[in-house]
């Protein structure tokens, strides 16, 4: 054949080739033959690798930050194979957050595209694909508990196997396989699954896998009552650990040593790695970002976490003062809170980087929340998801910048009286409560009581939490409260807190040590401010909406009270270990707007008595915003509006009802605050009730950005003539005793006590005003 016909048959075989390549393999794996769209899919496969980064480090609600932006890329429609990618990675995040429903969205188109690609070529790469979405498909429904959808998909895994799987995936749906088993509580075959997984990930080194399969031999082990070889199976999984491995797959490793030392009864095991796990359960919460994720994250744990206090309190009962240490810490590192650190670190100030990066996203966050809830430039939809994703980027921002290089930091206590409380709910439905008294300059009393069913309903009742439908914010305002709410008179809460069930004021003896409540008998009434004491409560979420000062203790009906000031500390991560500088300034900051007329007159004339001629009243939202900014004039901001009860960085005050303008928590991580804020607002310092979330709202924000003293409203403030102006009434005499220079504390004490001996005492009258403090107080 002539050399120009060899050329024709090249260059024939050269276009029918590319003509291919064009039409099934970039077209078919998402890339279309044009510069433009290559780079953008090189742009796409970068953030990809970022997200793959960040669940290397833990922070794996960042990295779900990252996906779902990708995922709602409109380019990717012009890139199947790229978005099949992006949904298969979010769906392996989404479902280790717990996110099941989102797994199974994003896994579907993967699955069925990888499903078309092996049916179009049965090649070993496709097999790989399609293996590895189907495994992540499958771990999501047996995480659900849908066995029977779970076996299904592993074995189409196995079947897809055969002509090839990432080795990952081969190891990954033994142990998968082996989880399954042991659940349904098949030991044996969970046993041969996990044991054929750790052959392999041993033959093909896979260390991290190797522990996760040595464990489940474990597991299916101690199921049968074969302690010691479990024990074994566990110190060859520690052999295995490396020192960077996962933080989830060291968590589980300790987890099964907890749960085998207390199968057989080793108390001082149980606190020793017990104290260790919780300490990673608390990073791995964090690392969870959002709320709700974080919340999951500890009702996984919460077996483990009473196991351990029990154990420690058990051991510190008999004089160990390691096990006392357990106790203490384990109280309060489910509370610690990260945005707090942001906020004290300064992270949110302008920063340098805000072009790119993390602080871009925050800074899109913040546009799009202001976008929304600006009543001038109001754009449709909900604001909730951005908060959601805001308080993700927020946390992680400060590991990003500090956490990295910041030493373990030593326990803070205040200088005051401090009580840590901790209510779990076991699998059998029965209560108990944990506790600690620190008195200043004397060791720590343990304490806990388990709880009747009566008493824990009580309790459920007069936080809240026994309303399945609590107050939410409508358009339709109440004329009795300062909250944009409806049917709060209809709810148990309000029953509570009004005298219809007042069971929940007898639980003093249950929540409290007798030692403090012998103590607190002993306090002189009608005693002076450095004789009555301060206690500073920390309880946990569930009992973060207890009115404390309204509790009953003694035989003759003096309250909590009657002889103590009372204040609440959102976290541990809010002390301070030395005083902050001291305004000498004393002008008063207020924005009274929206609520009862008669009472903001009532304030407004107690503020210009106290402080004559030294109170600026802001005359609308932006002139208050704009003060905001620097308040270093300031000793004093009070704020009397309505108020909502949105968790978290979308807690908000309605500062102007008519126009709807709101500033919320988020907003306020931009602002600065004098010394003292009074916020008398509905729910303006209540917090999300789910057990271990992040305890961020309006007054953790305020003491973050200035203040040490914020008071604010745990459930909905009495308001107008009805209840003879309650709130406006305590709140005058409060700006007049803190004037004459009572500190907070004893100040907002002395006005309800006052008020309680002119007026009606329900504590729904009264006991709502609370103190939230960082315990940097003279």
């Amino acid at each position: 054949m002539p050399w120009w016909a060899w050329l024709v048959v090249v260059t024939v075989v050269v276009l029918l080739v590319r003509a291919v390549f064009n039409r099934w393999a970039l077209a078919g794996f998402g890339v279309k033959p044009n510069l433009a769209m290559l780079e953008q899919a090189k742009g796409f496969m970068n953030r990809m690798i970022e997200a793959d980064q960040l669940i290397t480090a833990g922070e794996v609600g960042q990295a779900m930050l990252v996906l779902d932006d990708l995922a709602q890329r409109p380019e990717l429609a012009e890139m199947p194979g790229l978005a099949a990618q992006i949904h298969l990675n979010r769906a392996r995040v989404a479902s280790i957050l717990g996110r099941y429903d989102t797994a199974l969205a994003s896994g579907s188109p993967a699955v069925e595209f990888y499903r078309q690609a092996y049916r179009r070529f049965r090649s070993a790469s496709n097999a790989s694909n399609l293996g590895e979405v189907l495994q992540i498909v499958a771990q999501v429904h047996l995480r659900k508990e849908d066995t029977t959808s779970a076996i299904a998909a592993f074995k189409e895994v196995q079947e897809i196997s055969r002509r090839g799987a990432f080795r990952q995936t081969v190891v990954r749906t033994e142990i998968e396989l082996a989880r399954l088993h042991i659940q349904i509580d098949d030991f044996d075959q969970g046993y041969t699954h996990a044991e054929k997984g750790y052959k392999l990930a041993h033959k093909w080194g896979m260390p991290d896998h190797a522990v996760e399969a040595l464990d489940f031999q474990a597991i299916a082990r101690a199921a049968t009552g074969d302690y010691t070889g479990s024990k074994r199976l566990l110190d060859s999984a520690g052999a295995h650990l490396r020192p960077d491995a996962p933080l989830a797959i060291r968590a589980h490793n300790l987890t099964m040593r907890v749960v085998v030392a207390g199968a057989e009864g080793d108390l001082h095991t149980q606190v020793t790695v017990g104290g260790e796990l919780l300490s990673m359960i608390s990073a791995l919460k964090t690392g969870r970002g959002w709320r709700q994720d974080q919340a999951q994250t500890i009702l996984q744990f919460a077996a483990i976490e009473q196991q351990t206090l029990e154990a420690s309190y058990t051991l510190a009962d008999q004089g160990d003062p390691r096990a006392a240490a357990v106790f203490l810490d384990a109280l309060g590192s489910l509370r610690e809170s990260e945005i707090a650190n942001v906020l004290r670190a300064g992270i949110l100030d302008a920063d340098h980087e805000a072009g790119s990066g993390l602080p871009a996203v925050m800074a899109g966050l913040f546009h799009q929340l202001a976008q929304i809830e600006d009543p001038d430039t109001p754009v449709p939809g909900s604001s909730a998801p951005l908060y959601a994703r805001l308080e993700t980027a927020v946390s992680a921002r400060f590991r990003q910048v500090v956490q990295g290089s910041r030493p373990t930091s030593e326990r803070l206590t205040p200088r005051h009286h401090y009580v840590q409380t901790r209510l779990i709910e076991d699998d059998s439905g029965s209560f108990t409560l944990y506790g600690s008294w620190e008195a200043p300059g004397h060791p720590a009393v343990l304490f806990t009581e388990t709880l009747s069913t009566d008493q824990a309903e009580a309790l459920h009742v007069v936080t809240g939490v026994a309303d399945h439908r609590p107050p939410t914010s409508a358009e339709q305002r109440s004329a009795s409260v300062r909250a944009s709410t409806r049917g709060w008179s209809a709810t148990k809460q309000y029953a509570a807190l009004t005298g219809e069930d007042n069971r929940w004021q007898s639980l003093a003896p249950s929540l409290l040590p007798p030692e403090l409540l012998d103590w607190l008998r002993s306090v002189p009434p009608n005693a002076d401010d450095d004789t009555v004491p301060l206690i500073v409560f920390s309880p946990d979420n569930a009992l973060w909406g207890l009115p404390w000062a309204a509790l009953v203790i003694d035989d003759s009906g003096v309250l909590l009270g009657d002889r103590a000031a009372i204040a609440l500390l959102p976290s541990s991560s809010l002390l301070r270990n030395q005083h902050a500088p001291r305004n000498t300034r004393s002008r008063v900051l207020s924005y009274l707007h929206g609520v009862d007329n008669a009472g903001l007159t009532a304030e407004r004339t107690a503020l210009s008595q106290s402080w004559p001629g030294s109170v600026d009243e802001a005359d609308d939202a932006a002139d208050l915003v704009n003060a905001l900014a620097d308040t270093s004039a300031y000793s004093l901001l009070t704020m009397s509006v309505h108020g909502d009860n949105r968790p978290g960085l979308a807690h908000s005050l309605l500062l102007d009802p008519e126009r709807k303008t709101r500033l919320s928590a988020a907003r306020m991580m931009s602002l600065n605050f004098p010394e003292t804020v009074v916020v008398g607002a509905c729910f303006s310092g209540s917090m999300d009730k789910r057990v271990g979330t992040e305890p961020v709202g309006i007054p953790s924000v305020m003491l973050c950005r200035g203040a040490t003293t914020v008071i604010g409203g745990l459930f909905p403030l009495p308001d107008g003539p009805g209840t003879r102006h309650a709130t406006a009434t305590i709140l005058s005499l409060f700006y007049a005793l803190h004037a004459q220079g009572a500190r907070s504390p004893w100040a907002l004490r002395r006005a309800q006590l006052r008020w309680r001996a002119e007026h009606q005492s329900m504590p729904y009258a009264w006991a709502g005003l609370t103190v939230f403090t960082n315990c940097d107080l003279d």
